[in-house]
C-alpha cells in the first residue's frame, strides 16, 4: 500500500468517506477523529483490497464495517456522536432541568431534544437573543438571552406582551413565560443588565404537531422601581421578533406503556390505564369512571379535590435508582365518551424513558414491567 505523509492520509480517508458516506450511519467528526477510526479499520485483519480500473489499491470496506466505526466513536466519547460535534448547554437549561449529567446531555443533543439557537432581534437598547431549545412529542421549552444597555432587570420585570406563534393556532395548551430563578440580585431591588427568560409550553394532546420552527413576538418590556416603598413600573414599548427552528423530528423514543394497573385509594380502585414517557414529559391516563367514584366517596364535601396519591411523583429505572422530579406545569381534560381522565405534565428533569420500569405515584411505586403492550414512537 502506498505511504502517504499524515495530512496527506487524512485528506484521503475523509475524501474516501465522503464517496462512500451511508447516510444516517456515521456521524460527522473532526478530521483527526475520522482518521483514528479509519486507520483502525485499514488494520482489521478482515480489510480487502481490490484493484480498480486504473490498477491502483483501493480500500473496500463494507457497510457492517461503516457501522463498526460509529459504534467506535460511540464508545470513544460516550454517546451517540463525537462529542466535539456536541454544543454545550446552556447553565440555565441544566439548572432549569436540575442538572443532568454530560452524558444525558450529549443524549439529548444527539437525538435532537436539545437544539441550539442563535436568532436575535434588539430594539430601544434591548437586546433578546435565542439561546436553546428542548423539545419532545409533548412538550417545547425555550431559553432567550435578554441584555440591556441600563439596568432594567430583575424577576419582577417581563415582557407584558408575547406571543408564540405556529402554523395551526391550537398547537399548544398550555403556556408559560418569565425570567429564570435567581435573575434578582440578594436585594431584589437591585437591577441587571442581562438575564435569561424561559418559555415553557406544552403541546395540545392528541393534535398531530406539524411545527419545524415557532415565531417568537415579545412586546412592552416592564420594570420596576422603588422608592420610599413605592413600587413604580415602566414600560419599554419595543417590538422583539425572533425565529426559532427546533431542527428535525425529534429522534428521542417515546414509550407508551399500556399497564391497566389498579391504584387503590382509601379502599377505591383507580386504574392507571396508560403511560407515556419522553425525556422532558409525561402522559398519565387514569380510568375516569373509577376516578369519580372514589372522589365522590371519599373527598364528599369538597371541591377541586387535589388526589395526592394519583400525582406523578418520578420515575424508577431498571438498575433501581429512583428519579424523583417535579412538574414544570400541566394540563388535561376529560374524555366522557372514552371513559378517560389524561393528564400532561412538563417534567423538572431530564428522562431516558427506555430505561423507566415503573411510575411513582403519591407513596406507591406502580411497575410497569408486565405491560399488556409497548408501542415505541
Amino acid at each position: 500500500m502506498e505511504m502517504h505523509n499524515k495530512g496527506t492520509k487524512i485528506k484521503k480517508i475523509r475524501d474516501f468517506h465522503e464517496e462512500n458516506r451511508i447516510d444516517g450511519e456515521f456521524p460527522e467528526v473532526p478530521d483527526n477523529v475520522h482518521a483514528m477510526v479509519m486507520e483502525t479499520l485499514e488494520n482489521l485483519e478482515e480489510t480487502n483490497f481490490v484493484k480498480s480500473e486504473k490498477g491502483e489499491n483501493a480500500m473496500k470496506i463494507k457497510k457492517r464495517r461503516i457501522i463498526w466505526a460509529a459504534a467506535a466513536l460511540a464508545a470513544m466519547f460516550g454517546t451517540t456522536v463525537a462529542a466535539a460535534e456536541l454544543f454545550q448547554w446552556n447553565e440555565k437549561a441544566v439548572a432549569y432541568f436540575d442538572n443532568p449529567s454530560q452524558e444525558v446531555q450529549n443524549e439529548m443533543v444527539a437525538n435532537n431534544v436539545a437544539v441550539e439557537q442563535m436568532d436575535s432581534a434588539t430594539d430601544q437598547g434591548i437586546t433578546v437573543s435565542a439561546v436553546q431549545t428542548l423539545q419532545d412529542d409533548n412538550r417545547v421549552y425555550i431559553l432567550l438571552d435578554v441584555e440591556t444597555e441600563n439596568a432594567l432587570i430583575n424577576s419582577n420585570s417581563g415582557f407584558d406582551t408575547w406571543k408564540v406563534i405556529t402554523k395551526d393556532t391550537e398547537a399548544f395548551d398550555n403556556l408559560g413565560a418569565g425570567f429564570a430563578e435567581g435573575t434578582s440580585a440578594a436585594n431584589e431591588e437591585e437591577m441587571t443588565h442581562q438575564g435569561y427568560y424561559e418559555i415553557n409550553a406544552l403541546k395540545a394532546i392528541g393534535r398531530e404537531w406539524n411545527e419545524d420552527s415557532i415565531e417568537l413576538e415579545l412586546g412592552e418590556f416592564v420594570y420596576y422601581t422603588y422608592e420610599d416603598d413605592v413600587e413604580t413600573a415602566h414600560v419599554v414599548d419595543g417590538t422583539w421578533k425572533l425565529t426559532i427552528p427546533l431542527g428535525e423530528q425529534t429522534e428521542a423514543t417515546t414509550q407508551v406503556h399500556k399497564v391497566g394497573k389498579q391504584v387503590i385509594i382509601q379502599g377505591y380502585p383507580v386504574t392507571l390505564k396508560e403511560v407515556e414517557i419522553s425525556p422532558i414529559s409525561a402522559v398519565l391516563t387514569f380510568d375516569l369512571n373509577e376516578e369519580m367514584e372514589m372522589i365522590e366517596n371519599v373527598y364528599p364535601d369538597e371541591e377541586d379535590v387535589f388526589v395526592y396519591e394519583l400525582q406523578l411523583r418520578g420515575f424508577v429505572y431498571d438498575d433501581g435508582e429512583r428519579i424523583l422530579c417535579g412538574q414544570n406545569g400541566m394540563s388535561g381534560y376529560w374524555d366522557k365518551e372514552a371513559g378517560t381522565d389524561i393528564w400532561q405534565i412538563a417534567l423538572s428533569t431530564v428522562i431516558q424513558p427506555e430505561r423507566v420500569t415503573a411510575v411513582l405515584l403519591g407513596d406507591a411505586e406502580t411497575p410497569l414491567e408486565e405491560c399488556a403492550a409497548l408501542e415505541l414512537k
